[in-house]
């Protein structure tokens, strides 16, 4: 059993691919646009439905059709970049700030300090009342996935993913293999009669 659980463990996993793949653009499928999605759909099916085919055959012909027809009516969503929220001015207090540090003059450089850290506690919380302002609406008009996801943007923290488990010995291992080794040595030492006090 625990061979078995090991060489599962163990088997090659693929490398995931870092880049997105892309979007369909579904906000502009409203009016006109759903319209001609759904004649585009209906022609398609329309077209190949004189052919038999099984049930695979026909889920696969569905599947690429409604995709291929949303691609064309709508297209694909545009990847953009997340909006900065600091201020036009405040970056030219920053580059100020940078100057007068290389520079040498203490005096000024802790005075623009001061005025950078106001400036963008004043940006952040622009940005936060803006971003408030549009949950609010999109609340008011009934789009809940916006809702939902700038509440999420709004009360996520970052949490960095780790792995590691402790050796015998206290030790943090962070390395596959040594995983993998001390996930083996602790199925063994369950396995070992004697050790285990289950009852029945």
């Amino acid at each position: 059993m625990v061979t078995l659980v090991l060489s599962l463990l163990c088997q090659a996993r693929p490398a995931f691919s870092l880049c997105k793949l892309p979007k369909l653009n579904i906000d502009a499928l409203s009016g006109e646009a759903r319209t001609r999605y759904e004649e585009a759909v209906r022609n398609k099916l329309m077209e190949s439905d004189k052919k038999e085919r099984d049930i695979n055959e026909r889920w696969q012909l569905l599947k690429e059709t409604m995709k291929n027809s949303a691609e064309s009516v709508v297209g694909q969503s545009q990847q953009t970049k997340q909006k900065t929220w600091i201020s036009d001015e405040t970056f030219q207090l920053i580059e100020r700030k940078r100057q007068a540090k290389c520079s040498g003059n203490k005096t000024e450089y802790s005075m623009l300090r001061r005025v950078v850290q106001r400036n963008l506690r004043r940006d952040r919380n622009a940005d936060i009342e803006a971003t408030c302002t549009q949950l609010e609406d999109d609340n008011r008009r009934g789009n809940m996935s916006n809702v939902f996801r700038i509440a999420r943007k709004l009360t996520s923290s970052f949490k960095p993913r780790f792995q590691g488990i402790s050796a015998k010995d206290g030790k943090l291992l962070t390395e596959t293999e040594d995983i993998l080794g001390r996930w083996k040595e602790y199925c063994e030492d369950i396995r070992r009669p004697g050790i285990c006090t289950f009852r029945d």
